[in-house]
């Protein structure tokens, strides 16, 4: 398995397990997981990724504090599962 595989794989099984348990339930430590697979996917030049994976990790802490909207969230991780499912798509072809 590439270097990119491996990254959309493991933001993949992130989503889908996020998906199945609520995004509602998202704790500290996964947004620091958030921002370690940022990191390794601007490392592996995925710029736009990177930004995702902040995203969400920036509106999930903002929701859990009380500050933001559950919509943003819900925008932000919907904007990063399509994303990797076409970049999952896209390094098939």
């Amino acid at each position: 398995m590439t270097a990119l595989e491996d990254c959309l794989s493991g933001v993949q099984d992130w989503c889908e397990e996020a998906l199945l348990r609520g995004l509602d339930q998202l704790g500290p430590a996964e947004l620091v997981v958030l921002e370690r697979r940022a990191a390794a996917a601007a490392e592996l030049q995925l710029t736009y990724l990177a930004e995702l994976l902040v995203r969400v990790a920036e509106t999930g802490r903002s929701a859990m504090l009380g500050g933001g909207s559950s919509h943003e969230l819900v925008d932000a991780y919907c904007l990063l599962s399509q994303y990797v499912l076409l970049a999952q798509q896209q390094s098939l072809d």
